[in-house]
């Protein structure tokens, strides 16, 4: 009896293209072998386009971004995910796909909605995925559990640097606070400007803290000034920093978790939350959970690499904020810059001023309002 098995082995991917890729450096075999369908088509047959491809296994090495591209497009695993979600349910979409490859293992085996969850292929190479016949799922969830590491171990470094900052605030306010006199000049214009120097963070994930940092920094100066005018008593200031810095932090935190809901399909979770600034379209791929994923960025032999001295940066980056929001609303005191005077000499006229080579201007504290008694 004719099977729609056998009908399947003919059926090429639409737009596939014929050329030569190479398996591990070794060995060069037709793109449109990810293309043809086995003889058996797997579990995973039922619940796809009849023209999802199977894809290939594509070894494991993912040290430059070119090749993470490459194993990710040529081994159809985007593509085979992207089908299962267009006929399947969004929620739980990543552990019921794993669920139907692998009907004998608990549920629970593949799943990553929490950090207490267990998200991880437990040694499972892609020839297991391959003689299931859908070997490209494999680098699909390959990703899913680089992006869990890295979301698990991102939100540890975000309680440390709540932590950490809380117990600097009432050194920072100490330091600059309205009794802190006098005020060194040099060290301001370092606590405004020093920002800039700070190590920029490597991971575009870490942009969304660099970008709440400015916001935060503007809300503790609203925050701070009195209706009146005047200055604001010292133990005011250091009594809401902490409540400041717990709620940034937790607004991350909810930020992440939205983020990781929307990616794993989470009940009531919406994709949309998916930053379109780390999706990467290829291969006509449409769902953001697929696109995420794109270009094999989550083929990673170290997902948290850097992450931990990213948020140092991050940590560095707004003590130095908080320096100069309480300078500017306990010491009224603003920057200027002045590009009238063009050299050096010039500036050292001015015993408060600072010359910034680099850019060829002179910069100075404006005047010090005495504080309101």
């Amino acid at each position: 009896m004719a099977s729609a098995n056998s009908d399947m082995r003919a059926r090429p991917w639409p737009g596939a293209k014929v050329a030569l890729i190479s398996v591990c450096g070794v060995q060069s075999i037709p793109v449109s072998a990810a293309l043809q369908r086995r003889e058996y088509p797997g579990p995973l047959y039922p619940y796809l386009n009849p023209n999802a491809p199977p894809g290939l296994c594509l070894g494991n090495d993912f040290d430059t971004a070119d090749k993470r591209r490459t194993v990710w497009i040529d081994s159809y695993g985007g593509v085979i995910a992207d089908f299962y979600l267009q006929q399947n349910n969004y929620t739980y979409w990543e552990q019921e796909m794993y669920q139907i490859l692998f009907p004998d293992e608990p549920s629970s085996t593949f799943d990553c909605l929490d950090q207490a969850s267990h998200c991880d292929l437990n040694g499972k190479t892609c020839k297991v995925f391959e003689d299931l016949s859908w070997a490209g799922t494999f680098y699909v969830f390959q990703s899913l559990s680089n992006i869990h590491v890295f979301f698990d171990q991102y939100l540890l470094e975000l309680n440390w640097l709540m932590g950490n900052l809380t117990l600097h605030i009432p050194v920072l306010a100490h330091e600059w606070g309205a009794d802190a006199q006098p005020l060194n000049i040099f060290a301001m214009l370092g606590a405004a400007f020093g920002m800039a120097s700070a190590a920029t963070a490597a991971k575009p994930e870490i942009s969304g803290l660099l970008g709440a940092m400015s916001a935060f920094s503007g809300f503790v100066a609203s925050s701070l000034l009195r209706p009146d005018g005047g200055a604001s008593r010292l133990g005011d200031v250091e009594a809401n920093l902490a409540q400041m810095v717990l709620d940034a932090c937790g607004s991350w935190r909810d930020q992440v978790n939205k983020i990781s809901n929307a990616i794993y399909g989470a009940p009531n979770a919406n994709p949309s939350d998916i930053p379109s600034t780390r999706q990467r379209p290829t291969q006509d791929v449409s769902h953001p959970s697929i696109l995420v994923m794109g270009d094999g960025q989550w083929l990673l032999d170290h997902p948290t690499e850097h992450l931990a001295s990213d948020f140092s940066a991050v940590e560095k980056q707004m003590q130095q904020a908080l320096a100069w929001q309480l300078i500017r609303v306990l010491h009224h005191a603003y920057i200027v810059i002045d590009d009238a005077v063009t050299n050096s000499d010039d500036c050292a006229k001015d015993g408060n001023a600072v010359w910034d080579p680099d850019h060829r201007t002179r910069m100075t504290v404006g005047p010090l309002i005495p504080a309101a008694t």
